[in-house]
């Protein structure tokens, strides 16, 4: 073959007239502007997905928030009624109870009919004589 061959072309100081300048700087403000709205869109979602996730998580809470009364409340209902039968069955269940709440101690006054009657040797106090 017989002819020039080239290996290497060397472009220097190559200007660009301004309409394809513009076009270029554009075409990439664009572009980064389409990645800032992307990376803006992903933030967005992983805040949504958060919000959903916590209230998710509330929702859980208040779930096992409301079992855990109901649960207390049907021990209590159910302890109600088994001493309203035991009331029923032994009547001597309420004087059982007051023996075993009693501390012991005398109270300072009792009555009946309205009458109080006080207990006046437990408050007796030795008389100082002059």
């Amino acid at each position: 073959p017989k002819g020039l061959q080239v290996e290497t072309v060397l472009i220097r100081d190559v200007q660009l007239p301004d309409v394809i300048r513009t076009a270029i700087t554009e075409t990439k403000r664009r572009e980064q502007e389409v990645l800032k709205q992307q990376a803006e869109l992903e933030r967005f979602a992983k805040e949504q997905e958060q919000k959903v996730k916590q209230a998710e998580s509330e929702l859980r809470a208040a779930r096992l928030e409301a079992q855990r009364i109901k649960a207390l409340a049907e021990a209590e209902a159910y302890k109600i009624d088994l001493i309203n039968k035991t009331l029923a069955q032994s009547p001597n269940y309420i004087e059982l109870k007051k023996v075993e709440q009693w501390n012991g101690v005398l109270p300072l006054y009792t009555g009946g009919d309205n009458i109080p009657m006080l207990d006046l040797r437990s408050m007796k106090k030795p008389v100082k004589k002059p």
